[in-house]
Order: C-alpha cells, then sequence, then structure tokens
C-alpha cells in the first residue's frame, strides 16, 4: 500500500508540472485579440467618462454657477481687452 501511495504521489506531481507546447497564433487571430483588448480599454473609457466624469463635471458646474463663481462672458471679455 505504501508504494502505490508513492505512485500516486510521482504520477500526480508529473501531472501538476508544466510540459512545454508547442502553439501558434496566425496573424489573424493575434490582430483579433489585439483588436478585442483596444475595445475593451476604450470602452471602459467611455464608461467611465459616462458614469463618473460627466455627471461630476455637471454637478461641479451646477455648485460653480450656483455660488457665481463663474462669470459671463461679456464680464470676461470686457477684463480681457
Amino acid at each position: 500500500m505504501d508504494k502505490l501511495n508513492n505512485y500516486a504521489l510521482i504520477l500526480a506531481c508529473i501531472l501538476i508540472l508544466p510540459s512545454p507546447c508547442i502553439a501558434y497564433i496566425g496573424p489573424g487571430a493575434g490582430l483579433t485579440a489585439l483588436g478585442c483588448l483596444i475595445a475593451l480599454f476604450a470602452g471602459l473609457w467611455y464608461i467611465f467618462l459616462a458614469l463618473v466624469w460627466l455627471p461630476l463635471k455637471t454637478f461641479i458646474q451646477k455648485y460653480k454657477k450656483k455660488n457665481g463663481v463663474i462669470e459671463s462672458d461679456e464680464e470676461s471679455n470686457t477684463e480681457t481687452k
């Protein structure tokens, strides 16, 4: 029984250890994977803009307008001339 446990342990170690494999990614699959990665990052960026940045930006603009921090265009144009 002890010998069987040793064989099972050796077999488990052999199966767990990584072995080299021969793999090839063709140009079509590589470009598709690259395009998917770019689309994923662009999608995440747009989700960030839509859900976080734009509402925050409008909130800040409303807050500034409410407190009178934003000047009208006429006042700012006369000051710069």
